[in-house]
């Protein structure tokens, strides 16, 4: 299992963030990097081509396109599922 997280978030320095970073690696969850708003749909599919499930849990916070673009990249990596 795996999350999605932006660059800055991975190496903030924040300790909130540092908190939370620590406590997803502690629960033996992988760290990807990636963003849904900057990144293409190319570059998102690349990411999520390692993989046989992507969860969508954005939610409208990160745009209204994004479950989308989202949604495109997932299809483009042939994902077997995709839950939006």
């Amino acid at each position: 299992m795996s999350v999605l997280l932006r660059a800055g978030a991975i190496a903030s320095t924040a300790p909130e963030k540092q908190r939370d970073v620590a406590e997803i690696k502690n629960l033996g969850v992988k760290i990807a990097e990636g963003d849904l708003v900057k990144n293409t749909v190319d570059e998102l599919a690349s990411i999520f081509a390692d993989y046989d499930t992507v969860i969508g849990c954005t939610g409208i916070t990160a745009g209204l396109e994004t479950p989308m673009k989202v949604a495109q990249a997932a299809l483009q990596a042939s994902l077997p599922r995709y839950f939006p």
